[in-house]
């Protein structure tokens, strides 16, 4: 983003309105560009990840949607997180229904995480019926030793 700013000329900053106008319109088609260039790469922890930055983006939505989904355990995770994150209560009922197949402890902490957050207790049913073998050696850090 820096590099874009240096990039427009002083004037346009120092416009007023107009310069505030123009500047951003322009990172608006920024954010566009860059929300394409990650919708491109693969599905991955790391690729939902970035979805972070643009969560009032549909295009973000659909992908994080297909994400609570996908096979990998880490990139479920990552999505509900990033769906926490961007407050995407319209994709409560994908995490639920994620969570209602999930056999990952840490990912089911995510989505748990999620429905708590965002759905409160119009999800305590989904929240109280995880299969109790995917929360059996948990790795996470709440442990109580």
């Amino acid at each position: 983003m820096r590099a874009f700013l240096d990039s427009i000329p002083r004037v346009c900053l120092a416009g007023g309105l107009w310069g505030t106008t123009l500047l951003l319109a322009s990172s608006a088609t920024l954010r566009g560009e860059e929300v394409e260039s990650v919708l491109r790469l693969p599905v991955s922890p790391g690729s939902i990840a970035l979805l972070a930055a643009h969560t009032g983006d549909p295009r973000t939505a659909a992908r994080l949607e297909l994400a609570l989904a996908s096979s990998s355990a880490e990139v479920r995770g990552v999505a509900a997180r990033v769906i926490n994150l961007g407050s995407l209560s319209r994709l409560l009922a994908a995490a639920a229904a994620a969570l209602e197949r999930e056999a990952d402890p840490d990912s089911a902490r995510e989505e748990i995480r999620l429905l708590c957050s965002l759905g409160g207790s119009s999800y305590d049913e989904a929240i109280s019926r995880p299969r109790t073998d995917c929360l059996r050696g948990s790795t996470g850090s709440s442990s109580g030793s």
